[in-house]
C-alpha cells in the first residue's frame, strides 16, 4: 500500500503534535500537508477533550471509518480523503495518549454513592418447589435426589435433571425472581432459559406419551426432538405444540407472545390456531379473544438468553420495565414526557445497573437519573 503521508517530515511534525496542549501552531516553513495535519490534530484534540465530559464524541464511528479506509474497503481511491484519515489517525494517537496519561495521573476515587447503591446484592434466591418441599439455590452446586428416582444438579445459574430409573414424576415448580436468569436442562434433554420474574412448571421425569410444561413470565426453549412424545408449552391461555425446535414464550404483559427461531410450531388459543415459520410471532390477546401472527426481528425477543440487552426503537418506559426485572429495581418518572422517549440499545448485559443507566444517558443526552435505595428516579437535566 502506498501511504499518502510518505513525504511528510514526521520527525519535525511529531513534537508539535505532542505539544498540542501548549497551543502549537504551524510554522511558515511547514508544507501544506504538514499544516493540514497539525490543524486536523488540533481539531481532534478539542473534540476528544469535549468527549471526556459528555461522551458524545462518535469515537466508535470514527474508528470504524478509519479501519475501513486502512483496509482498503472504500470506493475508488481519493488521495485527499485518504490523506485526511491518516492525519486523523496520527493526531488521535497522540491526543488519546496524552489524555490517557492525564487521566492516569488523577487521584483514584472510591465508588460513588450511586455506584454503591446500584451494586447492592440481590437478596432473593432461585427456588424449586417439589412435593411440598422448597429448595433455595445458591452459588454453589447442590446434588439432590428425588424419591421417585430422579436426580438433579442445581445452582442459581444452571439446573440439570436426570431421570435415572424414575417410574413416576413429581410436578416441580422453578421460581426465578427478579434479578436472576437461569438455564435448566429438563429430564428429556430439552433446555430452557428462564428469565427474571418468571415461573416454570414441569415434571421431574417425562413418563407418559406427552411432554407438557407451563410458563408464567418468559422462557426460551430448545426442545429435544422426540416424535413419539410431542412437547407442549402452556402460557396464559395459549398452547405451543412442537416436535423439535427453538422458540421464545413471553407472558409478561396481557398479550402472550410465542416467537419462533427455528423449526415449526402450532399455536392455539380461544379455539383458533396459527402455524409459525422461523421469524414469525404469534400474539394472543385474551381480552379480545384474538390470535394473530406477524414477522418479527427474532433477536429482539431472544437476545436476553445470551446475556444481551437489545431494544430496537423501544420506549424508555418499556426499557425500564425490562431493567426492573433484570436488576430488581423500581423506576419512577419525575418527567412524564420521558416515558415515550424511544431509542435503540444493543449491548452485553452488565452486572451493574449503573452501566446501563449511563449508556442510556449518553445515548439520549436528555435523561438524568438518581438512585435511592432500589428506586431509580428519571428526570431531565
Amino acid at each position: 500500500m502506498e501511504y499518502p503521508d510518505k513525504n511528510i517530515n514526521w520527525d519535525k511534525l511529531l513534537p508539535k503534535l505532542e505539544n498540542l496542549q501548549d497551543g502549537a501552531i504551524p510554522d511558515a516553513e511547514d508544507s501544506a500537508e504538514e499544516t493540514e495535519q497539525l490543524q486536523m490534530a488540533r481539531k481532534m484534540s478539542r473534540m476528544l477533550k469535549a468527549g471526556e465530559e459528555d461522551s458524545r464524541f462518535p469515537s466508535e464511528e470514527g474508528w470504524q471509518r478509519f479501519r475501513k479506509e486502512l483496509g482498503g474497503e472504500q470506493a475508488p481511491y481519493k488521495p485527499r480523503v485518504r490523506k485526511l484519515y491518516w492525519a486523523v489517525a496520527a493526531a488521535a494517537a497522540v491526543v488519546v495518549a496524552f489524555i490517557g496519561i492525564r487521566q492516569a495521573t488523577k487521584p483514584v476515587a472510591g465508588p460513588s454513592k450511586q455506584d454503591q447503591v446500584a451494586s447492592v446484592h440481590i437478596s432473593s434466591k432461585v427456588e424449586i418447589k417439589s412435593s411440598g418441599k422448597s429448595i433455595l439455590l445458591g452459588d454453589s452446586t447442590q446434588k439432590l435426589q428425588w424419591q421417585n428416582g430422579a436426580s438433579l444438579s442445581a445452582s442459581d445459574e444452571d439446573i440439570v435433571y436426570a431421570t435415572g430409573d424414575a417410574q413416576s414424576a413429581t410436578i416441580d415448580t422453578l421460581i426465578v425472581p427478579r434479578g436472576h436468569r437461569l438455564r435448566i436442562a429438563l429430564a428429556d434433554g430439552s433446555k430452557v432459559w428462564v428469565n427474571a420474574g418468571s415461573r416454570l412448571v414441569y415434571p421431574s421425569a417425562f413418563t407418559g406419551d406427552t411432554r407438557v410444561v407451563e410458563v408464567d413470565g418468559e422462557a426460551y426453549f430448545d426442545v429435544a426432538a422426540d416424535p413419539g412424545k410431542p412437547f407442549s408449552v402452556r402460557a396464559k391461555g395459549m398452547t405451543v405444540e412442537v416436535l423439535g425446535t427453538r422458540f421464545n414464550v413471553n407472558t409478561y404483559t396481557t398479550i402472550t407472545l410465542a416467537t419462533l427461531e427455528s423449526g415449526k410450531v402450532r399455536t392455539s388459543a380461544a379455539g383458533k390456531q396459527e402455524v409459525l415459520k422461523p421469524g414469525e410471532q404469534a400474539a394472543f390477546d385474551a381480552a379480545a379473544g384474538t390470535l394473530t401472527s406477524i414477522e418479527v426481528d427474532v433477536r429482539i425477543h431472544t437476545a436476553w438468553k445470551d446475556g444481551q440487552l437489545y431494544f430496537e426503537e423501544a420506549t424508555l418506559e418499556n426499557i425500564t420495565h425490562t431493567l426492573g426485572r433484570i436488576y430488581d429495581y423500581s423506576f419512577r418518572f419525575k418527567d412524564e414526557g420521558l416515558r415515550n422517549l424511544s431509542f435503540t440499545l444493543d449491548m452485553p448485559q452488565p452486572d451493574n445497573l449503573l452501566a446501563v443507566l449511563e449508556q442510556i444517558r449518553r445515548t439520549t443526552g436528555d435523561v438524568q437519573f438518581k438512585i435511592e435505595d432500589r428506586i431509580v428516579y428519571l428526570y431531565r437535566d
